[in-house]
């Protein structure tokens, strides 16, 4: 396991709080059919902030995992976005490929040959 693999793993919140926010946000978002109350005011300052204090949790560990790709922070195109990832994938697999003991030293050449440099 890469050290990468291993922060990929270490979701900063709880099966619960993901729970929490997607029951929220799906009542905000998508009110029920004859509930005529204003979806903000079933939530207290406390939820607001503990939304937030998730959310910032989960954006902080996802800039971390490089292989999910970029929310449009940066604001560039999504194709060059998706050619990004493909190109981190490409070089992944190279790195993958020249470790292998069971790849000849052609597949290894014509892999690295398509992979992108870091």
């Amino acid at each position: 396991q890469t050290a990468e693999q291993a922060i990929a793993q270490k979701v900063p919140v709880e099966e619960e709080d993901v729970y929490w926010l997607k029951k929220a946000y799906l009542a905000t978002r998508y009110p029920r059919p004859g509930d005529y109350r204003v979806p903000s005011e079933n939530y207290t300052k406390a939820d607001a902030d503990r939304a937030i204090r998730l959310a910032e949790a989960c954006l902080k560990w996802a800039s971390d995992v490089e292989d999910l790709p970029d929310p449009g922070l940066t604001g560039r195109d999504s194709g060059l976005e998706a050619q990004t990832t493909m190109d981190i994938r490409k070089r992944r697999w190279a790195d993958l490929v020249g470790t292998s003991a069971s790849a000849s030293d052609a597949e290894k050449r014509a892999v690295y040959a398509n992979a992108p440099e870091w």
